[in-house]
């Protein structure tokens, strides 16, 4: 039998898993860290391609703006993998008036913030960020109205 007391027995029999533990957290934690900084980054570019698209519609008049369609085609190339195909759609609309409609018209005017519009109500989802939830009471509650969203009229 061993000289080792009973209690540092059962102190190294509890430190293994313990540590194993300990390890298993900080991993969970590291990668949750690394999950949120590639969901920040997505966010950023999205942002970015979000502001694009609100400068060729604050600029809707502007006659050089239309006649060059980079900023249209820089948007419309970034969305592609950024986004998913409603939003997509709405971007190629938005290449689509600057290229096609009469220039500095009204009708382009309205157009354009017509499809800006559709295009801001298809963006919310993918601008979201559950990561800036406060509590854990709040996150139940946004995954709850998400899954009310689903449902149909006799679950509200």
């Amino acid at each position: 039998m061993s000289d080792v007391p009973a209690w540092i027995q059962a102190m190294q029999a509890l430190a293994t898993p313990a540590i194993a533990l300990a390890a298993g957290v900080i991993a969970y934690r590291q990668w949750r860290t690394a999950h949120e900084k590639v969901v920040l980054d997505l966010f950023e570019k999205r942002f970015e391609v979000f502001m694009s698209v609100r400068e060729i519609v604050s600029k809707g008049g502007n006659r050089k703006l239309f006649t060059d369609l980079g900023l249209a085609n820089e948007v419309l190339a970034r969305g592609r993998f950024l986004f998913g195909r409603d939003v997509v759609d709405e971007l190629v609309e938005i290449h689509r008036i600057c290229g096609e409609v009469d220039v500095g018209s009204q009708t382009a005017f309205m157009e354009m913030h017509r499809t800006y519009d559709r295009v801001l109500k298809k963006l919310e989802p993918y601008m979201n960020m559950h990561q800036k939830k406060a509590s854990f009471s709040e996150w139940i509650a946004e995954r709850n109205r998400i899954r009310l969203s689903y449902a149909d009229a006799k679950q509200r």
